[in-house]
């Protein structure tokens, strides 16, 4: 399984560019399961409540054809799920290279998660 996350609050062509690079990482039949984050989440690091509900988001992510499954993150941290689900590969975008926090990073060392970044050209 490929797992990536964010809030998708407002999705746009990035955020699209983004989930179809990490869908392109699956191996075979993998899956490409997307986490999206809590309406808190936005508000603690945006300053803002979200636009959309989670709920609203989760069925917007999800019916892309490059997502699999979209999932709700319950927790401020992805950290949580990936210890859950254990991913092969856990996918973010070049905004956060090296902005990653570290509870990821040792969710991922913990469980044998690879960490990647897509690129994607272009869009910004």
């Amino acid at each position: 399984m490929v797992l990536c996350s964010g809030a998708f609050d407002g999705l746009h062509g990035g955020h699209v560019a983004y989930l179809e690079a990490a869908k392109a990482l699956c191996d075979g039949d993998e899956l490409l399961v997307c986490a999206i984050a809590p309406d808190e989440y936005i508000w603690a690091t945006k300053g803002r409540m979200p636009h959309w509900t989670q709920a609203d988001r989760l069925r917007t992510v999800g019916a892309l054809g490059c997502v699999d499954a979209a999932i709700a993150q319950r927790h401020p941290s992805v950290s949580q799920l990936i210890h859950d689900y254990r991913p092969r590969l856990f996918i973010k975008g070049p905004d956060w290279v090296g902005r990653l926090p570290e509870i990821v990073h040792r969710a991922c060392a913990d469980v044998g998660t690879s960490i990647g970044y897509v690129d994607t050209p272009g869009v910004h």
